[in-house]
């Protein structure tokens, strides 16, 4: 199994409050990033934010691996969804970075 970590920027000033923003599961070793985030989604683990135009940007150990658009609970499609979690583990855990994006 995998463990997956992760980490969250807040959104606003009493959202701080209740930083920091982490939680983690796990998954089978041969499952894709598609699956964690799919999983990310059913969890809720990213809060609802009003207005539009923000959204979520998913950094791994070395790059960005999926982009949040506003309130959607899955990422916006990408070639990274097929490809499988060890590829991005480091010692059994993928370590995930959600950066808040405000609206421009």
């Amino acid at each position: 199994m995998i463990k997956v970590v992760m980490i969250r920027d807040s959104v606003a000033a009493g959202d701080d409050v209740l930083a920091p923003h982490d939680a983690s599961f796990e998954v089978r070793d041969d499952a894709r990033l598609g699956e964690v985030f799919k999983r990310v989604g059913q969890l809720g683990y990213l809060p609802f934010v009003s207005g539009r135009g923000h959204s979520w940007h998913v950094f791994g150990t070395n790059c960005m691996l999926a982009r949040f658009v506003a309130n959607r609970r899955r990422p916006a499609l990408s070639f990274r969804h097929f490809s499988p979690v060890s590829a991005f583990a480091v010692d059994g855990e993928l370590r995930l970075h959600f950066r808040y994006c405000s609206a421009r």
